[in-house]
């Protein structure tokens, strides 16, 4: 029987999702270990996303629901972390679902640990166009600070910044100040690295029980925002945040060289989303911006070796060559 003195919050950030809802509050609702609060912030649907929602509101008196004008991803999560209560949160994206015993076993990791942070693994979901597949391919960890972690997973260079596979402890996360990056693409990143190193007591567990859907098609708000040219300046952000974040670990260099790994492998992924703009003329431009802004020279002072030396000179070249 459950501890009914330890809480667990869920934040539901909702925008015209109307097609897959049901399925998504489903699970939630069908729980092992029910969450004792859901908090669905609808962003500004346009579908009847709200009307289901109040449906299932009659049905299930732990679900509570905002709403905003539509302000994007980030700022519903926020909206949804500032209305919680329990003693424990999670997300979960309302496109997605998830297994019947995630909130169970998550929450026996986190208050058996006293863990401020624990991680499930977790699977695509093509929506049956193709089979499921695993998230990460990683194993069982034992309690261990989140910085720890952290230079494991970067270490061996594999890492995903999804945080619906996370629980937190709410202190935590209220203690830290954490907020997502407001109109931010993969505004994951920037949480989960700042997440991981202010957790003092993390574990991973390699269980597959988040279904994140591959979805075939998307509405044109979520189009434009998953857009190169959108996308571009919301990964700079993430570069300069990440090199941010390392100058500011003093106590642990091998951290700080790790992150700054990560930085700089996250700027080349700059210049391969510029590389697949179809105009040549709106490659220039995007080049030169950086250039202008000395993210080149960023990355040059920021490389962890030489391979990574030698990329920026090629990028270097082939852009005064108008070669990308």
């Amino acid at each position: 029987m459950r501890d009914r003195l330890t809480t667990l919050s869920v934040v539901l950030p909702v925008y015209n999702v109307a097609k897959w809802l049901e399925k998504c509050l489903d699970s939630i609702f069908q729980q092992t270990r029910p969450a004792d609060e859901v908090i669905a912030v609808d962003d500004g649907s346009t579908d009847n996303s709200y009307e289901i929602l109040s449906r299932y509101a009659k049905i299930h008196p732990q679900l509570k629901i905002i709403q905003q004008e539509n302000q994007g991803l980030s700022v519903a999560r926020n909206t949804g972390m500032d209305a919680v209560s329990g003693d424990y949160l999670i997300f979960i994206d309302s496109d997605d679902f998830i297994d019947k015993n995630m909130y169970s076993i998550m929450m026996n990791m986190v208050t058996c640990n006293k863990l401020d942070m624990a991680i499930c693994n977790g699977w695509f979901y093509f929506e049956n166009r193709a089979p499921n597949r695993l998230i990460n391919h990683i194993g069982n960890s034992i309690v261990m600070p989140g910085k720890e972690w952290l230079k494991e997973r970067l270490r061996s260079k594999e890492i995903t910044h999804m945080v619906w596979m996370h629980i937190y402890k709410t202190r935590f996360i209220k203690r830290e100040k954490f907020k997502f990056i407001p109109g931010q693409v993969h505004e994951d990143v920037i949480w989960t690295n700042q997440a991981l190193i202010a957790a003092e007591t993390i574990q991973y567990i390699d269980k597959p029980l988040y279904y994140y859907r591959i979805r075939q098609n998307r509405s044109g708000a979520d189009q434009i925002r998953r857009s190169i040219e959108y996308v571009i300046p919301c990964s700079v952000t993430n570069t300069n945040i990440l090199i941010d974040i390392a100058n500011n670990i003093k106590q642990d260099s091998e951290l700080a060289q790790l992150m700054r790994w990560q930085a700089v492998d996250s700027g080349f992924a700059v210049f391969h989303l510029i590389e697949k703009l179809s105009n040549k003329k709106s490659r220039i431009e995007q080049l030169n911006t950086l250039w202008n802004s000395n993210f080149f020279r960023l990355m040059w002072n920021n490389s962890t070796s030489i391979n990574h030396k030698r990329k920026v000179i090629r990028l270097t070249i082939k852009k005064f060559l108008r070669l990308i």
